[in-house]
């Protein structure tokens, strides 16, 4: 049994804010389907240019870090679809908002 003390410090870090977000786009050929650039929504997500993005088609995808999804992307669904983004900052705390 070892009588040495070590002394710890905690520091608890802010977890990032977000907000949902809904990016809109013409459909040009009217068959539903569009490509759109998914970071467009980054700063109606929030305003600090310090945290990173990771974009996924299921909330499941999104609490895991599985399947994330290219920037540019053409939906999956007609006329709505609903992706999760998580929001990172540099300390790895992550909120999932809905795009």
């Amino acid at each position: 049994m070892s009588l040495m003390r070590t002394a710890v410090q905690l520091e608890i870090v802010e977890n990032p804010t977000g907000l949902d977000a809904s990016l809109e786009q013409c459909d040009e050929d009217q068959d539903g389907f569009t490509i759109f650039d998914l970071t467009e929504a980054e700063p109606l997500i929030t305003s600090n240019t310090t945290f990173t993005f990771q974009y996924f088609a299921s909330l499941v995808d999104a609490q895991s870090g599985s399947n994330p999804l290219p920037t540019s992307y053409t939906n999956t669904a007609t006329p709505t679809q609903d992706l999760f983004v998580v929001v990172a900052n540099a300390d790895g705390c992550t909120p999932i908002v809905t795009l």
